[in-house]
């Protein structure tokens, strides 16, 4: 990127003395910067998270929506008086409580951080 020394040496000088000038002009901007870091963070963290856990929602409400339309078509008699998503019995692991259980954990751990 740069052919010699000298010229690297005066562009790192050249930067910091203009960052010094802006700060001196703007005293809040190194803190700005940081928290508006910081704040990007969080929305990529909360977009990922979302995008991960919403379509999963999406499906279980879906479920629970279409259960009286199944009873009704098949026949309440022939379906349990339960939804049609399997509940957890004791020492079962089930891939969605799981799920739901590493979400409280993580933030749980977020909560203290």
């Amino acid at each position: 990127k740069y052919k010699s020394y000298t010229r690297a040496v005066v562009v790192a000088l050249n930067d910091y003395f203009s960052r010094e000038y802006r700060n001196e002009a703007d005293p809040y901007l190194e803190t700005r910067e940081k928290e508006d870091a910081f704040l990007e963070r969080v929305e990529t963290a909360v977009r990922d998270g979302v995008k991960e856990s919403v379509p999963m929602a999406i499906a279980k409400n879906l479920m629970e929506m279409l259960v009286p339309f199944v009873k009704e078509s098949v026949g309440e008699s022939d379906l349990p008086d339960r939804t049609l998503t399997m509940e957890k019995t004791d020492g079962e692991i089930a891939e969605d409580n799981l799920d739901w259980e590493k979400e409280a954990d993580m933030d749980a751990a977020l909560d203290f951080a």
